[in-house]
């Protein structure tokens, strides 16, 4: 019944051994100080970025006031709009150059074309035999046409070169979005998977101990109840605890009696309390464990990204290459593959998903950084909100840690309640132990005048319940040392300040720029895209002299002549 210790009670702060008299376990508040949360630069950068007149109070947002609501949506969402127009208006500008043509906007239109030096030479003699007196001369036009080839080869080398070195800082800015950026948000990730674990494995110790309380509870009343009730007596009657009245039996009785009025109300301390702690503790264990699942299924988006930002590099690089054989006049299979199955299908398809990317990351950005202006407020606001999803005790000790332990939640104060009415019971039990446990069968009989049978019951229960309340005050001391703010405040800060403030928001802004950068010179590698095709020739149907209104007939490769 009550003389044995509760099973699977295996915390080492309940493991004490048991003896008569022994003291109850001086719990006392530690001296633990939580430490302060400092913002970082890159929250107040993100935070203070323009809302265009509308507000950046993340409190709007849990509030239940819609029009607030909406105002700090529009907040957020208003720079990643003026992103993707900017985008829509850059895509519509290249394809307007595209449409343009060479003899109106040059290389922008996506190619490179000679003017060849003979084709305006034989159109400069054929205006001389019909006697056209303005036609500039041959020793004008040749030089101006060697002025010419020189500035069309250093705008082929500006065009290949700016192709390049936009391909390089693509290359670059892929390596710090996946190093600096999504390495931080990953290692933000497994910060949180870390004190998810911790808080699993403290709440399932804290069902335990506090299984372990109700079930000791029940086995002492149910001792105090039978002792109660006592042994028939032979005539039928229900016999007392003594039934004599000597100063003796009066002692016994009256520790018998304040043990059982202590006990009674610590029981219904307990009931009110406690009843329901394990279920609230399984509801948390529940509530990580599916956060946790879902934390382990973002490592796949982890390794897109990393299989993303390889796949973009191979394809920069494969049309470096195309550029180097486009500065050897070379077009062949490679080239044409580059120009038509990579530059066109797949790297304008990452370039559309870096733009949409690059929204989404903005607002993440911003919203991460208004919640971790002040964090703890938030989600103590959060919390109240929905207190439904956190009955009992559970809720008082959530806040109580996030606050840093500097206020006492509702519910908290009812451990150091029911401790301070265990060691009321504990000296009702120490009483009657004096009372009757040094004393033999048959001194209970002289002093109670009861059967033999009954008082070896009664010496055997003052013991047992002596024991049982040492078991509740041990399991009420673990349960207190468990829920000690040095236990989850370090948790909480590591979660929350730490991963998701500092780390998550630092590797959002990482990631934010490095794919604005990409974006940019993606962009630019695409308005450049004629560093891909061999110089490509084309007859002069006006004199070079008014080369700034040329019309061009339907170019070739240079290439096609060995052809």
């Amino acid at each position: 019944m009550i003389g044995r210790e509760t099973e699977g009670l295996n915390h080492p702060i309940l493991q004490q051994p048991r003896r008569h008299l022994y003291p109850l376990l001086n719990y006392t508040e530690e001296d633990y100080e939580a430490p302060q949360y400092e913002i970082s630069r890159s929250i107040t950068r993100a935070h203070n970025q323009p809302r265009f007149g509308h507000n950046d109070d993340f409190g709007d947002l849990l509030s239940g006031n819609t029009d607030q609501q909406k105002d700090y949506i529009i907040g957020v969402l208003t720079g990643a709009i003026i992103i993707l127009c900017v985008a829509l208006l850059w895509f519509a500008l290249i394809l307007g150059l595209r449409i343009a043509g060479q003899n109106r906007v040059g290389f922008l239109s996506g190619r490179l074309v000679k003017y060849t030096e003979e084709n305006g030479a034989i159109e400069v003699e054929i205006n001389e035999e019909e006697g056209d007196d303005d036609i500039i001369t041959d020793g004008p036009t040749v030089q101006r046409a060697d002025k010419r080839k020189v500035f069309f080869k250093r705008q082929v080398t500006a065009v290949r070169l700016m192709f390049v070195i936009s391909g390089i800082v693509v290359i670059a800015a892929g390596g710090v979005f996946y190093g600096k950026g999504v390495v931080s948000f990953r290692r933000s990730f497994s910060e949180v998977r870390k004190g998810i674990d911790l808080v699993q494995s403290t709440a399932k110790l804290g069902i335990v101990i506090s299984e372990t309380i109700m079930k000791e509870k029940e086995e002492v009343n149910q001792g105090i109840l039978e002792t109660q009730a006592g042994a028939e007596a032979e005539d039928g009657s229900t016999a007392e605890i003594c039934g004599f009245d000597g100063d003796g039996a009066n002692k016994i009785s009256e520790a018998f009696s304040n043990l059982s009025a202590a006990y009674n109300e610590l029981s219904s301390m307990i009931d009110e309390s406690l009843v329901d702690m394990s279920d609230d503790l399984r509801g948390l264990v529940e509530l990580t464990e599916s956060v946790e699942s879902s934390l382990y299924s973002t490592d796949v988006f982890f390794y897109i990204m990393l299989a993303v930002t390889c796949f973009l590099a191979f394809l920069i690089v494969a049309m470096m290459i195309g550029v180097w054989f486009s500065a050897k006049n070379v077009s062949n299979c490679f080239t044409k593959c580059i120009a038509r199955a990579i530059m066109w299908p797949l790297f304008i398809f990452f370039l559309v998903l870096s733009w949409i990317f690059a929204t989404v990351f903005l607002v993440a950005q911003l919203a991460g950084a208004d919640f971790c202006i002040s964090p703890d407020d938030y989600i103590t606001e959060f919390l109240e909100q929905n207190s439904v999803l956190f009955d009992g005790l559970v809720l008082g000790f959530v806040i109580y840690y996030i606050s840093g332990c500097s206020i006492t939640a509702p519910g908290t104060e009812a451990l150091f309640i029911i401790a301070a009415q265990i060691s009321v019971v504990a000296e009702s039990s120490h009483s009657l132990i004096k009372q009757v446990g040094d004393k033999s069968a048959q001194d209970m009989i002289n002093i109670c005048g009861v059967t033999e049978k009954r008082a070896e019951a009664l010496i055997s229960l003052a013991t047992t319940l002596h024991a049982g309340i040492h078991v509740l005050d041990k399991s009420l001391a673990g349960l207190r040392q468990m829920f000690a703010c040095s236990t989850f405040n370090p948790i909480y800060v590591t979660m929350v300040h730490n991963a998701v403030c500092v780390e998550s928001v630092s590797g959002l802004a990482y990631i934010f720029s490095t794919t604005m950068v990409i974006s940019v010179f993606s962009m630019l590698m695409i308005m450049f895209r004629a560093a891909l095709y061999p110089v490509q020739e084309a007859p002069a149907l006006t004199p070079l002299s008014t080369c700034d209104s040329l019309e061009l007939e339907q170019t070739r490769d240079v290439t096609d002549k060995s052809e």
